[in-house]
């Protein structure tokens, strides 16, 4: 809903560009590779997706990071946006995705994209659940012990 709301204002408050004409693009996320290549456009958000999934379930989910995971998150999220931008847009988020191109009504990516990101994390979460297993302990949830009636004091061992 966010992205939505972003594109609207942006149409609303900049309705025409720096150069006087229409304003031509409401941060859709579109690449080089999206209109001629748009096979390998998804594949790219795809494998970007992966990256970006496995760093926060490794990172944050299962705190191999400890309190660095945030700056690890944060430079994934990066290159992968430096990388990709050119590309594909580098969105890694399908909102990021579906607003602007809602708003621009530009849906003729989307579906792709979409596809790309769903099966680039489940990919993710695919691998670090079979190949690379937390090996944390999983903690067993026990009944607590009854306390004591209101009032009463505990026995002492006199």
């Amino acid at each position: 809903m966010g992205a939505i709301i972003a594109a609207l204002v942006l149409k609303v408050l900049i309705p025409v560009g720096l150069n006087g004409a229409a304003l031509t693009s409401l941060g859709e996320t579109t690449g080089s590779l999206t209109t001629n290549y748009p096979l390998q456009a998804y594949l790219f958000e795809a494998i970007f997706t992966f990256f970006l999934a496995s760093v926060v379930m490794q990172a944050a989910v299962f705190k191999r990071a400890g309190n660095v995971a945030g700056v690890g998150i944060g430079v994934t999220l990066a290159a992968c946006i430096l990388f990709g931008g050119p590309l594909t847009g580098g969105s890694l988020n399908p909102a990021r995705t579906l607003g602007p191109a809602l708003i621009a009504g530009n849906l003729s990516y989307v579906p792709g994209y979409l596809l790309a990101m769903f099966a680039g994390g489940a990919l993710a979460g695919l691998v670090q659940n079979f190949i690379f297993e937390s090996h944390q302990p999983t903690v067993e949830l026990t009944a607590r012990p009854p306390r004591p009636p209101s009032g009463s004091r505990p026995k002492s061992g006199r």
